[in-house]
């Protein structure tokens, strides 16, 4: 009866030996705390809320972010759609932007975003398989980007995570420059779109009638080149980018301001702009 006891007790301290081991295991190494596909805004915060609850209980852990772009999705749109997490965690939330690491995972079948915590020291690792069915051409011109810019005196505080806007809307010029930089050969063409659009409505006058008005919103040429000075000195200043190969044009208007970023090497022949939009500034 003894050695069965015994027996038992050894068993019983073992289970709970391996138990505290395998929480003290789990512990120093990165946890998943949440994964998702495409969601709709509302529901992709109330996520981020959550994992924000998990940071704030684990203080010493950093933030890992691998975004999983789908493979019709241009490169730049991954990056600008980690920023937009970034900058609700940071703006919204109160974290440390250093505490914050985000990584482009790759093009894979479907969209997915994966937030990690992970103890100094230790880092979460990437699917290895992305899809690679379809394979750049490194000898044409090459979209990587399409994003909104904002003017200099724009209110920022929209929020649209998906699209990558955030607070400070978002944009993807920091990963193309560095795609850049691994082509010395190639130009930064990078096609500007200032907006145009007239918005129709009606509206009715005291006396009952009800008549038609359009109200144009446009950037000013003034607007305009500050938009585009400002591009190019993002490029240069912040990321160090050479100056001689990057090519900035305007390519018309659209309803909706618009930059398009390329990677051009050298000696092809530069993409077409596309505008929509199409005012008639005839002198009357």
């Amino acid at each position: 009866m003894l050695k069965i006891l015994l027996l038992l007790t050894s068993v019983v301290l073992f289970s709970i030996n391996f138990v505290a081991a395998q929480e003290n295991e789990n512990k120093k190494s990165p946890q998943l705390i949440d994964e998702y596909g495409r969601i709709i805004v509302s529901a992709e915060i109330a996520r981020l809320d959550n994992y924000a609850v998990a940071m704030q209980n684990d203080p010493t852990a950093k933030a890992f972010i691998i975004q999983y772009r789908s493979h019709y999705q241009l490169r730049g749109a991954g990056f600008r759609h980690l920023k937009g997490i970034e900058n609700y965690l940071v703006n919204s939330r109160g974290f440390d932007s250093k505490r914050i690491v985000l990584i482009d995972g790759g093009a894979v079948n479907c969209p997915k975003t994966e937030l990690w915590l992970a103890p100094a020291g230790t880092a979460p690792k990437p699917t290895e398989n992305p899809y690679q069915t379809v394979f750049e051409d490194f000898e044409s011109a090459r979209k990587f980007d399409e994003f909104y810019y904002p003017s200099a005196n724009e209110d920022t505080t929209y929020i649209d995570i998906w699209n990558g806007y955030g607070f400070g809307f978002a944009n993807s010029i920091e990963p193309y420059a560095a795609a850049l930089f691994k082509e010395p050969k190639s130009v930064a063409y990078i096609i500007f779109y200032p907006r145009y659009d007239v918005q129709r409505f009606e509206y009715t006058e005291e006396n009952g009638r009800t008549y038609k008005k359009g109200e144009i919103i446009s950037d000013s040429p003034r607007t305009t080149a500050q938009i585009m000075r400002a591009i190019k000195n993002e490029m240069v200043r912040k990321y160090n980018f050479p100056a001689a190969r990057i090519k900035l044009v305007k390519g018309g208007y659209r309803k909706f301001r618009a930059v398009e970023t390329w990677i051009l090497p050298r000696g092809e022949h530069p993409p077409v702009a596309t505008p929509d939009s199409f005012p008639n500034f005839r002198k009357k």
